[in-house]
């Protein structure tokens, strides 16, 4: 079967699945989410695992960006979740999570409960939309979209750049850290760059970046963008978009008020609503706070929570840090189940990026945990040193494998 559907509301005081085990309940399946659950039913198939999910298929955001340049067709990142219940018998409810209720051990849905003897909750982000002013959350993201959550809503964005006239101006802000990972930001500008060059080379990029201090993974950008688009791309650091007027493409900054033809405005992050309704949130109000070497939440006992909700040490939020986080996660819990004690985990975070169609780089950066920390290892990875064509066969190899391993 491919999912339970949810119950009608009539039986929201009953267990919407009888138990058959010990049971995790995982709530998201994004990278960290359906990496956790399929995990947990190889280290054990005595587990019972039950996955919620709004939606019955994903669309991925690594590889999204390429789909601007046209390297890429949008649904090549779709994936669904058939293969988890059908090859490791994960079972599927689809739906959306109210609340995770840590007293109780129970998860809400508007249908009823599920119990659980364990929960893993990959929420997502949320944006900090009070923070500009002028910001409708139900109507601004179509005037400038930010295309952030789901690999589709870059057709919208993708679709806004095609019917500029040639010569126009292309925004793209980003948000100060922590954001999901900055260096797709940097990605989305080349990619912008790529198809303005071919398609609309009389136009202009301005990149409004409100991080005010740079990163050696920066600068193998902007060193890109110079060599090969020139003066096309014009970048400012420590710009804070502050005001917008969307139906006029207006929005002010820090130091200026200007208009553009398209704006793609990365607002200022945090995580999804769910982690905020269970109570999940650390002390700066934004982030869950984690152990990490388990990633159980710290303000709420026998919920985990993983991806780029979590207020992450030294770590950039990732798909490939949320798989990693999904694996380590998923072996303590099948240890505590089966009475073993807790071994420190050591893990890798990978970052891929095209320049072009063609050109690619990579950031790559160790940890270990290390109490309820994680800490970088200095020996090993780092950040290319220049953009090569092997890289970007790397590039898209590395994403073939990880939509491959969620979704098989």
């Amino acid at each position: 079967m491919a999912g339970l559907p949810l119950l009608t509301p009539l039986v929201r005081a009953t267990e919407l699945l009888p138990r058959t085990g010990t049971r995790v309940v995982v709530v998201g399946g994004g990278f960290g989410g359906a990496i956790a659950a399929k995990t947990l039913r190889l280290i054990n198939p005595k587990i019972e695992v039950i996955l919620i999910e709004r939606n019955r298929s994903y669309s991925a955001l690594p590889g999204a960006n390429w789909t601007i340049g046209g390297s890429r067709r949008i649904g090549e990142n779709r994936l669904t979740y058939d293969r988890l219940e059908g090859n490791h018998g994960v079972r599927l409810i689809y739906g959306e999570a109210q609340v995770v209720d840590a007293a109780a051990k129970t998860v809400v849905l508007e249908a009823g409960t599920l119990s659980y003897d364990f929960a893993i909750v990959a929420p997502g982000i949320g944006f900090r939309v009070d923070e500009i002013e002028g910001y409708a959350a139900a109507e601004t993201p179509d005037l400038f979209p930010h295309a952030w959550t789901s690999g589709e809503e870059i057709v919208v964005l993708k679709r806004r750049i095609e019917e500029m006239k040639n010569g126009g101006l292309v925004v793209v802000s980003l948000p100060t850290p922590p954001y999901r990972c900055p260096q797709a930001a940097y990605e989305r500008v080349s990619q912008i760059a790529y198809y303005l060059k071919q398609a609309k080379p009389r136009s202009k990029i301005l990149v409004l970046d409100a991080s005010k201090s740079s990163s050696d993974l920066a600068d193998l950008f902007l060193t890109g963008w110079r060599r090969s688009y020139g003066d096309m791309i014009e970048y400012r650091s420590s710009q804070q978009v502050l005001q917008i007027d969307a139906p006029r493409s207006s929005l002010r900054t820090t130091s200026e008020t200007l208009t553009a033809d398209v704006v793609n405005l990365i607002p200022p992050q945090m995580a999804g609503t769910l982690a905020h309704r269970s109570g999940l949130i650390g002390e700066d109000n934004h982030w869950c706070a984690v152990d990490h070497s388990s990633y159980e939440s710290t303000v709420a006992g026998g919920i985990y929570v993983l991806g780029d909700a979590c207020l992450g040490d030294d770590q950039q939020k990732s798909a490939s840090a949320a798989n990693a986080q999904g694996k380590a996660c998923a072996m303590h819990i099948a240890g505590a189940i089966a009475q073993r004690g807790h071994q420190p985990h050591f893990y890798s975070n990978v970052l891929y990026s095209l320049l072009d169609d063609k050109h690619g780089a990579s950031a790559v950066t160790f940890y270990r945990s290390e109490g309820r920390k994680s800490v970088r290892v200095d020996k090993g990875g780092g950040v290319s040193s220049e953009w090569s064509e092997l890289e970007g066969i790397y590039a898209r190899a590395w994403l073939g494998s990880i939509l491959a391993e969620m979704s098989s």
